[in-house]
């Protein structure tokens, strides 16, 4: 039982544990861990376990802590994330620095709204994970290439993206980054075909996302509900507000700005047609 007082084992314990709060959408209590277990090994002198090189945890540490600080809307602090990986990048060369580097750089220029520059480096990104097999990672950037894509109308691009998401999640049993790609994949298809929406897939993928603990995949389900639920041809303003405020409330009590922001602009845009159809 001697590893379980290992310095080392415990920053992993705190890296693990990190990954799934942040699933569960408590953002900040897992930024907190992640940050205490890059910080073990940076500055303890700490060898973590199962690793090659001693910079391996810390960056995938840095990767979980940018996705966090991305659904809370904290560009300071995925720019200092950025920072941190770009200084690892320089000394050590490694592939796997040079990857979050590029990632986090795609992150705060989606945060920061330059959705055509965060696609670039969210497609370098990719192109960095491939070369080195790095393979792992590729959904989840991917997923967030389709969403600077949708932010640029781009929405026959986006759909392909989303897709592919499913599909390789599908394949590779990622349950939690298939769920969250799902009602996208309906979302673009309501944007470029005009097609109804399923409101069966998206109720399936709340009620998985709810009964499994994913709350943060829960709120976006139903404000991508919302959002599609408007877009489809046959538009339902009334159920999409349901949809949006259940949304916003839940990124409410997340700290999940982004989201709350998508869903309060929405509903401001709806506003005035509920108020019409009232009359």
């Amino acid at each position: 039982m001697e590893h379980l007082r290992d310095e080392g084992w415990l920053s992993y314990a705190e890296y693990i544990l990190g990954v799934g709060t942040n699933m569960a959408g408590d953002y900040r209590e897992a930024a907190r861990l992640l940050s205490s277990a890059r910080h073990r090994i940076i500055h303890g002198g700490v060898q973590p376990p199962l690793s090659s090189h001693v910079m391996h945890l810390p960056l995938m540490c840095t990767f979980i802590l940018v996705n966090c600080c991305f659904a809370l809307g904290d560009a300071e602090a995925v720019e200092a994330h950025h920072r941190f990986s770009a200084d690892i990048a320089e000394q050590t060369r490694l592939p796997l620095a040079q990857f979050a580097t590029a990632f986090s750089r795609g992150i705060l220029l989606l945060l920061r709204d330059e959705f055509s520059a965060a696609e670039w480096q969210l497609d370098q990104a990719l192109q960095l994970l491939r070369q080195n097999d790095l393979m792992l990672f590729t959904p989840l950037v991917s997923l967030c290439l389709g969403l600077a894509l949708l932010r640029q109308a781009r929405n026959a691009e986006a759909f392909a993206a989303f897709s592919e998401v499913k599909a390789e999640t599908e394949a590779l049993g990622m349950g939690s980054l298939n769920l969250r790609s799902r009602p996208y994949v309906e979302l673009t298809a309501a944007l470029i075909r005009s097609t109804r929406v399923s409101i069966q897939e998206f109720q399936t993928v709340h009620d998985l996302a709810w009964r499994q603990g994913y709350k943060g995949l829960a709120a976006e389900a139903l404000v991508v509900q919302g959002a599609a639920m408007l877009q489809s041809v046959q538009a339902h303003p009334e159920a999409a507000s349901v949809c949006l405020r259940s949304g916003l409330r839940l990124a409410s009590e997340l700290g999940a700005v982004p989201l709350m922001n998508w869903a309060s602009l929405l509903l401001r845009t709806i506003g005035p047609v509920l108020v019409e159809a009232g009359d």
